[in-house]
């Protein structure tokens, strides 16, 4: 099941005056500032009786349910004062995040009937729908063509895959139908339309066999078209990551450092890649091989357009594995990596978390750092990895194209900048809703269309149980004998 933490993603469209007592407040504010925008700014402070004024504020705000895959925009007036209100929003906490808790208000997001996108939260927590506004319905992404990827890429059509269990916002565990006894599964990512997805995808489909890291198994296809990319598939790996309880008990061995040192040294120096996010969430172990696995590209960046430095995020992996500190600034120990006078203060069961002695880690940590800025280390192996610009503009050509040689030529360089010829974007409906968890019949197959296996119902419809509308009228005229209702409606359940 998805971590609670991370079901719930919200972000603020805009916010404003509720009412006309709000509006005329806040224009009396500016004419006091625009009034006084002469004076020093110590004398240009509004008086206390003013910003000390209660304000009604509407919020309109995007919310996105990662289990149902479902978004909806938000209505949400909430009382605060004037000061408050210039101050703006705290970082990462908006008015919805309190409700986000409430089991009240989960149970209503989960019984939200179909078609409805736009939301009001009434004071006393009355979930009532609005009409639509075509704005700010959530969009549909933008799929690639498969002729966007290098040839050859094993497809699967999504209506093929069935879902057994939702890790995390992004990812879910599944199996094919054609073989649904697989073990351990498919680790599915669906493209939700974003950069990084779309920097993930097109690396691994581009990067030739290495034991450093997991090949994608299928390119997802819509069941619509059947020619665009959806999401993909990776083998899964049921240890987890560095960070995983599996790993706490199991002590960090000297091979599996000196393989990460390795994978990376042949991702940027060969591949002109830049990870860009190296740390314990993004470093698996192989079980049958024991090989190092490097996942979680969607921070990647070619070489010479990445802000981020790989090598000291080696570093401060290592010194979380010694010392349970990620937040560390390597630059001191990149600085005197020569020397080999750092010492970390290790933590209490650190020999015990080791198959080596700390000092062979730190050692060979110190001679990698040194290599690494030195003058024998040089960028350009036999070949870069490149691939097309996101998001393409409508109806823009891209190539299959799969490397661009090292050696920078004019010629080179051109193709690196523009998009190279293929096959055309097109903005697909494609549905991604599902039932939420709490409504799941494990008694049936839910593939990864949000649809039971046993029955051909609409995407995203199924599970949900026996929804319907309570209309709720806006006059009494309409309650006692109009056949047309107004287009608020009241969410229940029955």
């Amino acid at each position: 099941m998805i971590p609670a933490d991370q079901r719930f993603q919200v972000t603020l469209i805009s916010r404003g005056p509720a009412d006309e007592a709000a509006t005329a407040l806040l224009a009396e504010l500016d004419a006091y500032t625009t009034d006084h925008s002469d004076e020093p700014s110590t004398q240009r402070e509004p008086p206390s009786h003013l910003l000390n004024q209660p304000i009604n504020i509407i919020y309109t705000l995007n919310l996105h349910d990662a289990d149902q895959r479902r978004s909806f925009t938000i209505s949400l007036t909430t009382s605060t004062t004037i000061e408050v209100y210039n101050l703006g929003e705290p970082i990462h906490r908006t008015p919805l995040d309190p409700y986000l808790s409430q089991p009240s208000f989960i149970t209503k997001i989960e019984n939200a009937p179909l078609g409805i996108f736009n939301i009001e939260i009434t004071p006393t927590l009355n979930l009532i729908s609005l009409p639509d506004r075509p704005s700010l319905n959530p969009s549909h992404p933008t799929y690639p063509p498969l002729g966007a990827f290098p040839p050859g890429a094993p497809t699967i059509l999504r209506s093929e895959l069935i879902e057994l269990e939702r890790i995390s916002r992004s990812a879910d565990r599944v199996t094919t139908r054609s073989n649904p006894n697989t073990y351990s599964g498919l680790l599915f990512k669906p493209c939700l339309n974003t950069q990084a997805q779309w920097t993930e995808l097109q690396i691994l489909s581009r990067i030739p066999p290495n034991r450093n890291m997991i090949p994608i198994e299928y390119l997802v296809l819509d069941e619509i078209t059947a020619k665009h990319v959806v999401g993909f598939t990776t083998r899964y790996y049921p240890d987890g990551n560095l960070k995983s309880e599996y790993y706490a008990n199991r002590p960090f061995r000297l091979r599996w450092f000196t393989q990460l040192m390795r994978a990376v040294d042949e991702l940027n120096l060969q591949y002109g890649i830049i990870h860009g996010d190296i740390k314990p969430e993004k470093v698996l172990i192989d079980p049958i091989s024991g090989y190092v696995k490097l996942v979680g590209f969607d921070k990647a960046k070619p070489v010479g357009e990445a802000e981020r430095d790989d090598v000291a995020g080696v570093v401060r992996l290592l010194h979380w594995v010694l010392t349970g500190d990620e937040k560390f600034d390597a630059e001191d120990f990149l600085d005197h990596a020569s020397e080999r006078k750092i010492s970390w203060k290790e933590r209490d069961d650190t020999v015990d978390r080791l198959d080596d002695h700390p000092k062979s880690f730190i050692d060979e940590l110190g001679l990698w750092v040194t290599w690494r800025r030195s003058s024998e280390c040089r960028f350009g192996g036999e070949q870069y990895i490149r691939w097309p610009v996101y998001p393409p503009s409508e109806g823009e050509k891209t190539d299959s194209s799969v490397v661009v040689p090292a050696r920078k030529t004019e010629e080179s360089e051109e193709k690196l900048k523009g998009p190279v010829a293929g096959a055309e974007y097109d903005a697909l409906k494609i549905p991604w809703q599902r039932p939420p968890s709490s409504l799941l019949d494990d008694s049936r197959t839910l593939l990864c269309t949000g649809e039971y296996a046993e029955e051909g119902t609409s995407p995203g419809g199924l599970g949900l149980g026996d929804i319907s509308l309570k209309r709720k009228w806006d006059s009494p005229e309409d309650e006692e004998g109009s056949d047309t209702p107004t287009e608020r409606q009241q969410i229940s359940t029955k």
